[in-house]
């Protein structure tokens, strides 16, 4: 057994464990990915103890576990170790390492450890794939190959969900240009090709009878494959497509391709088959019985090809393999959580620069933070002390910045260009993407691609439709423009979020109140501070504020100091609950904040030029998961006394310790 144990993972698979085609070959094996965060280069054993055979695999970069092959660096199957994983490899600071464990049989249940050893320290932390479902046409068809085309042949995984398609890469455009081309030739083709033999001067032997037929299956080829193409398209850019269409394209639309093309072809073989009889004949040639032959042959040459492939109508099926659900990142807290209140500093000066203001933390646990003295944009691993990219670009004083799923980074330049830009993670290039009369103290991009920017100075939220051809076209979101307290106004709003249904809530600074404005409504309601029905909590200038999936709000409490949040007794104090400081369980003026994969409190330490991290017990919800929380609004009702809610943290915090 290998010595100086590093790192121990306890796990175990379950029932409701993610699922993988694992190797392209086995389907329906449970697995579990862990990022490995190495400290110092160097070579290092990981191996695993459990009640069932393990496989293990290490993948560098990325795992996506619709392309188990892609990025695999090592593998072991169990053989010569009791059928347990082990791996020797040398691992380098700078790199991203993801170990994936799975079982040797599909649905396979049970306990597993997974440990490293090695000459440095490392670490094991859980890995969620950017990938949440496979859908038809996408990179699960991979496992299916057959005869003929498939999408993946055609766009392999070029294909950007949620990205309208003026915005895919240069090759889908020229993909869906040559579609286009070859439906119109194609159409053009067979509509000439029809006319011409639909005559009876053209039917005179079976030949003539066999191209007719040809020409309507050639352009039902090219309509097959025309619907193809856009079907793949429209699911991929359109990510919600109800399962009961995805399944019906799945298990119908690639079939009756190759119906026609089988088809297609076996017509143009009695073709060239009549023609070399007619040859071989000459004269004695009956051009009688050819037709009547060819007219029995178009009947019955369907139902025999549709025949060899009946097993493609009954055992097609779509592949709905969920990856590692993503709990935290949605929000899914249980109704009570609790964090560590003693910070780590993550990132000081030297790394993010004086006075940092946003933050954010992706579902890899990639951080982004804006450095205002270098006027730039920090990109790290969290458990890297190191930088691993460094934006740079003609934008001063980003006053605030938003990353979207796809790397994209929308970036406020308003302070010094009147404009917020976009950096595409594709291309490593800005561009223009809204025009501000001045900073943008907040930025959002929702789901139906809408940027939401909030401007201090002009006491109001604008937005456009990114999809929208003009810059120009900005809305008012919410407030008239003037200050003020009214339920219509703002004064100098901050942290902005928009949920799925298109409610956004607003961070009123000196109103010291939290603004909810529903879809459509200018005026808005009033669900935290001293104005709200029956207050719970009293704010002093929030900032920043982020919605969990149950519609909990978690707010910045800047001068107050603090991190906040709403659950089953109101709202109550999460971390620097200690009052105004730089020890490691207090803050400074915090800006913005951010919650890693593991729910993980990121924090901007403004006035003391760090930031920090809270760790999330997850622990402390084991006996809560039966607990319903309650909506906010219905929250405040029940705990009207604000110091009794101050107080909860305390007791939380001695039940956890004792």
């Amino acid at each position: 057994t290998p010595i100086n144990v590093q790192a121990t993972y306890p796990s175990s698979f379950t029932v409701d464990s993610s699922l993988y085609y694992r190797d392209c070959n086995m389907p329906k094996c449970y697995y579990e990915a862990l990022q490995i965060n190495v400290f110092e280069t160097g070579i290092y054993v990981l191996w695993s103890e459990s009640n069932v055979n393990t496989y293990g695999y290490i993948y560098q970069h990325d795992f996506n576990p619709f392309e188990p092959l892609k990025n695999l660096l090592a593998e072991h199957d169990g053989k010569c170790n009791n059928g347990q994983f082990k791996l020797i490899i040398d691992l380098q600071v700078n790199a991203k390492y993801v170990l994936v464990v799975t079982t040797h049989r599909p649905m396979t249940t049970g306990n597993f450890s997974v440990f490293i050893s090695g000459p440095y320290n490392v670490s094991l932390t859980n890995f969620s794939s950017k990938e949440s479902s496979c859908i038809i046409g996408h990179l699960c068809n991979s496992y299916v190959k057959g005869i003929g085309l498939t999408l993946d042949d055609i766009l392999q995984d070029v294909l950007r969900p949620n990205v309208m398609l003026n915005k895919q890469s240069f090759s889908i455009k020229i993909s869906a240009a040559l579609t286009i081309v070859m439906f119109v030739a194609g159409s053009i083709n067979a509509i000439l090709s029809f006319y011409v033999f639909k005559h009876k001067d053209a039917q005179q032997v079976g030949c003539g009878i066999y191209l007719l037929a040809s020409s309507i299956i050639s352009f039902l080829t090219v309509t097959m494959f025309m619907i193809k193409f856009w079907f793949l398209v429209l699911t991929q850019i359109n990510v919600s497509t109800s399962t009961a269409v995805l399944r019906g394209g799945c298990e119908s639309i690639e079939t009756i391709l190759k119906v026609c093309l089988y088809l297609d072809g076996w017509l143009n073989v009695c073709v060239a088959i009549e023609r070399a009889i007619h040859v071989f004949k000459g004269v004695n040639f009956e051009k009688a019985k050819s037709k009547r032959i060819a007219r029995w042959i178009v009947f019955i040459l369907p139902f025999c090809i549709t025949s060899t492939l009946i097993h493609e109508f009954i055992y097609r099926k779509l592949f709905e393999y969920q990856t590692e659900p993503d709990k935290i990142s949605t929000g899914e807290f249980c109704p009570t959580p609790i964090w560590n209140p003693t910070g780590i500093t993550i990132a000081n000066r030297s790394i993010v620069g004086q006075f940092p203001i946003t933050i954010f933390v992706n579902t890899n646990n990639t951080v982004y933070v804006a450095n205002l003295e270098e006027g730039t944009i920090v990109i790290w691993d969290e458990h890297s002390v190191n930088s691993t990219k460094i934006i740079s670009g003609n934008f001063n004083q980003p006053g605030s910045f938003f990353v979207t799923s796809n790397g994209d980074i929308y970036v406020d330049d308003g302070w010094g260009n009147r404009r917020v830009q976009r950096w595409s993670a594709e291309t490593n290039t800005f561009a223009k993407v809204m025009n501000v009369n001045s900073s943008c103290d907040g930025l959002f991009v929702d789901i139906n691609d809408t940027l939401y920017c909030s401007m201090s100075d002009h006491h109001q939220v604008l937005k456009r439709s990114l999809n929208d051809a003009v810059i120009t076209s900005n809305r008012v979101a919410a407030g008239t423009g003037i200050e003020g307290s009214g339920s219509n106004q703002l004064n100098s709003p901050h942290g902005i979020f928009a949920d799925v249904n298109m409610d956004l809530y607003v961070t009123d600074c000196r109103n010291n109140r939290v603004q909810l404005f529903q879809s459509g409504k200018p005026n808005g309601i009033t669900v935290a501070g001293n104005t709200s029905i029956n207050p719970t909590i009293t704010l002093f200038c929030p900032t920043g504020i982020v919605l969990d999936a149950e519609k909990y709000l978690f707010i910045v409490d800047r001068r107050n100091h603090r991190i906040v949040g709403s659950g089953l007794n109101g709202f109550r104090c999460l971390v620097g609950c200690y009052g105004i400081g730089s020890q490691s369980n207090q803050l400074d003026n915090p800006f913005s904040f951010s919650f890693d994969h593991s729910g993980n409190m990121i924090v901007t330490d403004q006035e003391n030029d760090r930031i920090q991290k809270f760790q999330y017990f997850e622990e402390s919800c084991v006996t809560q998961r039966k607990l319903k929380r309650k909506p906010i609004l219905e929250a405040e009702n029940e705990t009207p006394d604000g110091f009794k809610t101050e107080l909860l943290i305390d007791n939380i915090i001695v039940m956890l310790v004792a």
